[in-house]
Parts: C-alpha cells; sequence; structure tokens
C-alpha cells in the first residue's frame, strides 16, 4: 500500500512538470488522434500560427507519416508514434524551426554583434586619430609660417610639408574608413551633406590610391565618359571604387599580370551616373552571390580580408539614394554596377 501511495504521489508532480514543460517549450506540441484531428497544440504553435490550420486535420496522419513538412510551414516536423493504451492511434508531433531559418537567424545574430563591436574599435580609434590628424596641421601651418618669413628655406622645408601633407590624406581616409563603419552599423541615410560630385574626379582620385597596385597585377582599362554630378561625399564616393577595385583584384587568379584585365567606366545611365568595375577573375558562385553585401562575409581567403569591403560599400552608395548590383559567373569574371541619382541639368562633358 505504502508503494502505491508513494507512486501516486510522484506521478502528480511528474505530470505537473510536464505540462510546464509542453506550455513553455520553444518547440511546438501537436497530438492527433486516430481520425487525424488535432487533440492538443500547445503555446508556442499557436503563437507561430495563431491558431492550428483546419487544414492539419485533414490529412495530417498520412503528413506526418511520409515526414512532410505541414503545409504552407518551413518549420521541421519529428514524429512520436505514441503506444496506444485503449487501442486508439496516437500521434505526437514536435515542431521546430527550420534548421537553415535557425542558422541565418544566428549569423544575423553574430553579424549585429560584430557590428556593434565594430563600431565601438571605431570609436577608441577616432579619439587618438584626432590628435595626430591635429597636430599633422599644425605642424604644416608653423612650417607654412617659416617659410613665408623666410622663402630661402623653401628648398630644405617644401619635401617635408609634402610628406606632411600626404600624411594628412592618410588620415583622412582613415577618418572616412571609421566614418564608413559607423554608418554600416548605424544604417545612416544622411551622409551625403548636399556635396555634389564628379564621378570622373572621383574616380581619378581613387586610382591615385590604388591605381599602381591595380597594374602591377592586371591590365587595367579605364573610361571616364560624360555622366551628371551626384549628391554626395568625393572621399566616400572614392573610397566605394577603391573597395571595388580592390575586390576585383581579390578575385583574379594566379597568373601572369597581362591575362588579367580590371575595367572601370564612369558614364551616363538615363538620368543616373553609373559606375561599372568589371574583372576577369575566378567568379562568385551564385549560392554565395546573395550574401556578397552581409558584414564580414567574405570568399578571399583567411588573412586578406574580412568581409566589410562590400558592405561599407553598400551602405554609402544607398546612403546617397543609390543602388548596386553584382551579376558573375563562375571561372569567367564579375560585373559591379553602382547607379546614383544624377543632379538635375548637372552634367559633365
Amino acid at each position: 500500500m505504502s508503494g502505491e501511495r508513494n507512486e501516486g504521489a510522484g506521478r502528480a508532480p511528474l505530470d505537473e512538470l510536464a505540462a510546464t514543460l509542453l506550455t513553455e517549450s520553444e518547440l511546438g506540441f501537436v497530438s492527433f488522434d486516430g481520425d487525424g484531428s488535432v487533440t492538443y497544440a500547445n503555446a508556442e504553435v499557436l503563437a507561430r500560427y495563431g491558431t492550428v490550420p483546419a487544414a492539419w486535420s485533414q490529412d495530417a496522419l498520412q503528413a506526418l507519416r511520409t515526414r512532410r513538412r505541414l503545409e504552407r510551414t518551413r518549420d521541421e516536423v519529428r514524429v512520436l508514434f505514441v503506444p496506444p493504451s485503449d487501442g486508439s492511434q496516437n500521434v505526437v508531433a514536435i515542431i521546430s524551426e527550420a534548421a537553415s531559418d535557425a542558422v541565418s537567424r544566428a549569423t544575423n545574430e553574430r553579424v549585429a554583434a560584430l557590428g556593434r563591436i565594430a563600431a565601438g574599435v571605431a570609436h577608441e580609434v577616432s579619439n587618438p586619430l584626432t590628435y595626430v590628424y591635429g597636430n599633422l596641421e599644425l605642424a604644416m601651418h608653423e612650417l607654412e609660417a617659416v617659410l613665408t618669413r623666410d622663402p630661402s628655406q623653401k628648398r630644405r622645408l617644401q619635401p617635408v610639408l609634402d610628406l606632411l601633407g600626404e600624411a594628412v590624406d592618410g588620415a583622412e581616409r582613415i577618418r572616412n574608413v571609421l566614418a564608413d563603419i559607423g554608418l554600416l552599423a548605424r544604417g545612416d541615410a544622411s551622409a551625403h551633406g548636399g556635396n555634389r560630385a564628379d564621378l570622373r574626379e572621383v574616380a581619378t582620385s581613387a586610382l591615385r590610391m590604388i591605381g599602381a597596385t591595380v597594374r602591377a597585377s592586371a591590365e587595367l582599362h579605364l573610361e571616364l565618359g560624360p555622366a551628371p554630378l551626384v549628391s554626395g561625399s568625393a572621399a566616400r564616393l572614392a573610397q566605394v571604387i577603391v573597395n571595388l577595385l580592390t575586390n576585383a583584384l581579390d578575385a583574379l587568379p594566379a597568373r601572369p599580370s597581362d591575362a588579367n584585365h580590371i575595367a572601370l567606366t564612369v558614364a551616363k545611365a538615363g538620368s543616373d551616373a553609373c559606375i561599372t568595375v568589371v574583372d576577369n577573375g575566378v567568379g562568385i558562385p551564385p549560392s554565395m552571390l546573395a550574401r556578397v553585401f552581409d558584414p564580414f562575409f567574405t570568399t578571399t581567403p583567411v588573412g586578406r580580408g574580412v568581409g566589410l569591403g562590400l558592405a561599407i560599400t553598400h551602405a554609402i552608395v544607398t546612403s546617397f539614394g543609390g543602388r548596386i548590383d553584382i551579376t558573375s559567373e563562375v571561372d569567367v569574371g564579375t560585373t559591379v554596377t553602382v547607379l546614383l541619382p544624377g543632379l538635375a541639368d548637372a552634367t559633365v562633358d
């Protein structure tokens, strides 16, 4: 008798525990009777679908026996056939998030976390950079004052002034990169500040930074045609072109430089200004093409990039009201097209 009382005393808490687990589980639990009608659905099922679809009861048993996914859902279903105690046929379906959705959600969370870290690092770097930038400008100002008082010092001091000027340009590029990381993290859409940019001048500026590197590895084909002025920062648009040319370089296989080709074109496309970068590199597999603008996604080998170039490029272009498209074929090459709204009556011939 005491054994029976202990068994009964233990079963109630276990039943309560099972009920709590079913109610609060992140998995959906649905049970069916022998006719295929739903006899139980926990809160997760109702949260996912609002209600239990009537269609489930029409062919639920057959659907579950063949392990087909439930109609109009992407969820995965595992089936438990509960041994009948009264001759009836009971089935319990355990519904979980599709594996692809779970991976995608985890990836998005990781990207968001890395984005916050990158933005924090950019903020910390920008503080000492302000001192560097300010001191460089002060040194240039003092040297220019010396040359004004004593022009005979020009031959000795002008090379120093030139080097300081290049250092200021480099610091400005670092400042712009840091700002672009912040732009990526914030999704800021107001970065142009009313500036007007000539894409031909922008492309020329970008080539001063990276042209020698490109020509060392590939034949560079340049075509700078008439195009409307655009609203945007020339420095940030130059960064767009530098990023695109860098990606094109990374896509080139190891072969003689005269077999590699990269083309940079600036042109007018309707009312838009168009930048096109074409390479004959390894191409991007179709399965990866949809992810190329994701932060920290890269197809280059470890150590050659962190996957921020195209993400920042996309953020800059869209902040100026433009769009960027990529077409690619494996072992043939890739074409990147940037379209920016042209300013009315502002075409540069």
